[in-house]
């Protein structure tokens, strides 16, 4: 019995800290990519076009101009789009006077730019982002059930295995 928890104890810290770093990394690298290029669509929407059409790996995303008076223009929709003016304004009005952030009522991030009074703003859509990570945590757990009775019945073999020896001598 204590061989068995002791086994089972190690492998459930091991399997937990293998998928806990394979999981932020995983994150880490996602939502790197996706500001890297919410930051290129504000710096330089061309080069942010190209990438995108390419196919490198993006959000679908807007860039909008916000003049001083707070009109919103749609610059370019990359597989993103806003159809209310209201909302775009809306959003807008909430990224003011940060360069970076989420939204998360809305599933969005954003990149922001000021120069000359005018404000470029480039949102992405991060819901893809996030519903691929909420499979990724939901196969970790399957994979991790489905090991940890793996290793039960092998520790259990394993035991009685072990303790066959002695038992006969006895």
């Amino acid at each position: 019995g204590r061989f068995v928890c002791i086994t089972m104890s190690i492998v459930l810290v091991m399997l937990c800290a293998m998928f806990a770093t394979v999981y932020a990394l995983t994150w880490k690298n996602v939502e790197t990519r996706s500001i890297e290029f919410l930051r290129t669509a504000v710096e330089n929407p061309d080069r942010a076009e190209r990438w995108a059409e390419r196919g490198a790996p993006h959000p679908p995303y807007l860039l909008l101009e916000v003049d001083e008076a707070g009109e919103v223009e749609v610059l370019f929709s990359g597989g993103l789009s806003v159809e209310d003016p209201e909302e775009l304004r809306d959003l807008a009005v909430r990224t003011v006077g940060k360069a970076e952030g989420i939204l998360s009522e809305e599933h969005l991030r954003f990149s922001s730019r000021r120069s000359s009074g005018t404000r470029w703003l480039a949102l992405g859509d991060i819901s893809g982002e996030q519903w691929a990570m909420e499979g990724m945590f939901q196969n970790f757990v399957l994979i991790a059930l489905l090991s940890l009775g793996a290793f039960f019945l092998i520790s259990i073999l394993l035991a009685r295995w072990a303790v066959r020896p002695v038992e006969m001598a006895w």
